[in-house]
């Protein structure tokens, strides 16, 4: 469990509320808009946050009810985990208390209302760029014209698939946090955000579900079907270049072979 993320990334820690949302509009690089639900009121509103190509992270500590729109042009997938406390979260007609058993999935154009429910509460935004988890969906199915995927809202933590996606994040705050110039390279930036991509796509239910099973099921039509889609398909396959990548996600190094 993460005890103090982004640290050393202070944006804001300010008893005025309207200072938050300016920062927070920053952080997200105009890819959102923002506004109260209700009435402003002081009290200890800190953002800590980093921004770089693809992606935003930011922790907020915050009891100010928000509604977070989608800004025009900038289509962003955006991942709320709970930290402390715990947040009544709506995206049109559905709903779900966020926390640290459950996260909530946004997608382009989706309307976020994130109400926390006492003072204390605490909890780290994603923001994700749509054309990387675009690309990624492409590199798994073999499609690259499927249509956009839509996830459901809530994430079930708890469980194995959940508890991954969650692992990864934190690893990715924690790489961040480390103060290693290595982590600061864009290259293991991007790395690491395609596996929290990719975990996403498998780990939770979306419009393209049924498609990633079939490629995953181990019977003769759909191997070939999904192979003969594949981008990494064909004679110029590099023996390995799927486990290497598989390895990578997960943390380990690619065994070598004879």
């Amino acid at each position: 469990m993460l005890s103090s993320p982004l640290r050393d990334y202070i944006l804001t820690k300010s008893g005025n509320p309207v200072t938050l949302l300016n920062s927070a509009a920053r952080l997200f690089g105009g890819a959102v808009t923002l506004r109260p639900l209700g009435p402003l009121h002081e009290g200890d509103h800190e953002l800590r946050g980093v921004a770089a190509p693809g992606f935003a992270v930011g922790y907020f500590a915050s009891s100010l009810p928000v509604q977070v729109g989608a800004a025009p042009g900038r289509d962003s997938y955006f991942v709320n985990l709970g930290l402390a406390g715990e947040i009544a979260a709506r995206r049109g007609d559905r709903q779900a208390v966020l926390g640290q058993a459950r996260a909530g999935v946004y997608n382009p154009g989706d309307a976020q209302e994130l109400r926390p429910n006492r003072h204390g509460t605490r909890f780290l935004g994603l923001r994700i760029d749509a054309g990387l988890v675009r690309r990624e969906l492409a590199a798994l199915t073999g499609r690259p014209d499927a249509p956009a995927v839509r996830f459901d809202l809530p994430l079930d933590l708890s469980q194995p698939r959940g508890r991954a996606v969650k692992l990864l994040i934190e690893s990715l705050i924690e790489q961040l946090d480390s103060g290693d110039p290595l982590f600061q390279r864009q290259e293991l930036q991007q790395s690491q955000l395609r596996c929290i991509v990719t975990a996403l796509l498998l780990a939770q239910s979306h419009t393209h579900t049924v498609t990633l099973h079939a490629c995953g099921r181990p019977s003769p039509s759909s191997r070939t079907t999904c192979r003969s889609r594949s981008p990494w398909a064909g004679s110029r396959r590099r023996p390995g270049a799927a486990h290497g990548r598989s390895a990578a996600c997960s943390g380990k190094s690619p065994t070598r072979r004879p």
